[in-house]
């Protein structure tokens, strides 16, 4: 759409569809008729779709944000996108150095990197670190959110994210094994069980942080 809120998508990077033209109350359809799934991309890990058009989001002063939006059998990233705000794109050469760190920010957004990931990481041999339901996904558990209210999300088990209180500010902690080691390295403290996450809400009706606590790791 003109308004960025979505994206034309090449029909060789799409599934088979079936579209109707007529459609009724019963729930029977008529005159159907099905696009067949295009090849894919070969040779590729992952795709990304880049934009730089004005939408609501913009409004808020936002430079850029980024989403993964198809994933794989492993629940990994496959596809994504980007946007960058023209209203707040510079071309002073001064600019340059946080235009740049704020793309590779969204990158890793794409790839993943976000609030949506965190109950769909798994175990080096493959087996899902959260237990699944019968539709194969997170079960969805009653959760203390960074904005202090208590959600029934698809929350991660307590082996990915820790969920804690500090005063009166509820705190969620990555504790997997490579975040914690790094958590200890670059603090140099043996006993860090793992690494913060922003405990300011990144989005409406949001549960976790999709960054690392700012106080923190900046």
């Amino acid at each position: 759409a003109s308004d960025g809120s979505s994206a034309v998508i090449d029909a060789s990077l799409l599934g088979a569809l079936e579209t109707c033209d007529t459609c009724f109350l019963s729930g029977s359809t008529a005159d159907c008729s099905t696009a067949p799934a295009g090849p894919g991309a070969s040779g590729v890990d992952f795709i990304l779709f880049v934009s730089a058009v004005h939408t609501a989001p913009c409004d808020a002063s936002t430079l850029a944000y980024a989403s993964a939006c198809q994933r794989d059998q492993y629940d990994r990233p496959v596809l994504g996108y980007a946007n960058f705000c023209p209203s707040a794109l510079s071309l002073d050469p001064a600019d340059w150095s946080l235009q740049l760190s704020t793309a590779v920010h969204e990158l890793l957004h794409a790839l993943g990197f976000s609030s949506d990931s965190w109950a769909l990481f798994r175990y080096p041999d493959g087996s899902p670190r959260t237990p699944r339901g019968s539709d194969d996904r997170p079960e969805v558990v009653t959760t203390a959110c960074t904005d202090g209210v208590d959600r029934n999300i698809r929350a991660a088990s307590s082996n990915t994210i820790v969920v804690s209180m500090q005063g009166d500010v509820t705190i969620h902690r990555m504790v997997t094994p490579r975040v914690r080691a790094v958590a200890r390295d670059i603090f140099g403290c043996d006993s860090l069980d793992g690494a913060n996450l922003e405990n300011q809400p990144t989005g409406a009706g949001k549960c976790y942080g999709s960054h690392w606590e700012q106080r923190l790791f900046m």
